[in-house]
């Protein structure tokens, strides 16, 4: 009894790391490397999702997971800001950034920021108008 349970759990090892390495190759398949370089302006993503509750069926062992999206506390989640910054990228460290606050900006510096979660900033251009002199 105890060889056939240790044979069918590691079977079910065997195949969760197959499954790992499948699931692993379609995400990377249109993954592609962020075109970011040191001292660029760029936004950080920073809602984030929690683990709200975690509850098992002791019927049909069906476990469910629920996520919820952090705000602050008296805000709306919908109507707070999806992106902070502009932060400078102070080092690269294969898919991990270190951030610097940009000198516009008065936020913390970020250390250990991955990939995924930055973007590029694009500062906008102010308009520069003509002022006509109307003195008579």
């Amino acid at each position: 009894m105890q060889a056939t349970l240790a044979t069918a759990i590691e079977i079910v090892r065997l195949q969760n790391i197959q499954t790992y390495m499948v699931n692993a190759i379609q995400f990377n398949k249109l993954r592609k490397a962020p075109d970011i370089h040191v001292g660029q302006e760029v936004l950080v993503f920073t809602q984030q999702l929690s683990l709200l509750c975690m509850s098992v069926c002791t019927f049909n062992l069906n476990l469910q997971l629920c996520w919820i999206q952090h705000s602050r506390p008296g805000r709306s989640g919908k109507l707070s800001w999806a992106w902070k910054g502009p932060y400078e990228i102070e080092a690269i460290s294969h898919d991990q950034y270190s951030l610097r606050p940009s000198p516009t900006s008065n936020h913390r510096a970020l250390n250990q920021v991955h990939a995924q979660r930055i973007k590029a900033y694009h500062r906008p251009e102010v308009p520069v108008l003509a002022i006509k002199n109307t003195s008579l």
